[in-house]
């Protein structure tokens, strides 16, 4: 067996996962986002980089890099540009104060 072939078999089934995590619970977040862009009216917190939010997956993407994708008002995915003006409080947001949920405007 040849190394090309060797590489692409394990790709080949981690991009299979990928697909069917993203048609399931991919489509489930979708239809999550969806309520939340119609309402206008918050934003979102699905953890930071630095605690559980690095392991709330939609199978291998984090969620929060799921939101930034869809274009949504989020906080946690930090330093995803260094031109934010939340980009310092957002790297030390404590999500067991309340008024930082306020004041970040944090609904969901």
């Amino acid at each position: 067996m040849d190394r090309a072939r060797l590489v692409q078999q394990p790709c080949a089934e981690l991009i299979r996962q990928q697909q069917t995590a993203d048609a399931i619970s991919g489509r489930e977040l979708d239809s999550l986002i969806a309520i939340v862009k119609r309402r206008g009216d918050g934003r979102v917190y699905a953890g930071l980089r630095s605690n559980w939010g690095e392991d709330y997956r939609v199978g291998e993407v984090p969620v929060l890099a799921w939101l930034a994708d869809q274009s949504v008002d989020e906080v946690g995915f930090t330093f995803r540009t260094i031109a934010s003006l939340s980009t310092d409080i957002e790297a030390s947001f404590n999500e067991d104060d309340f008024a930082q949920y306020q004041m970040l405007g944090i609904r969901y």
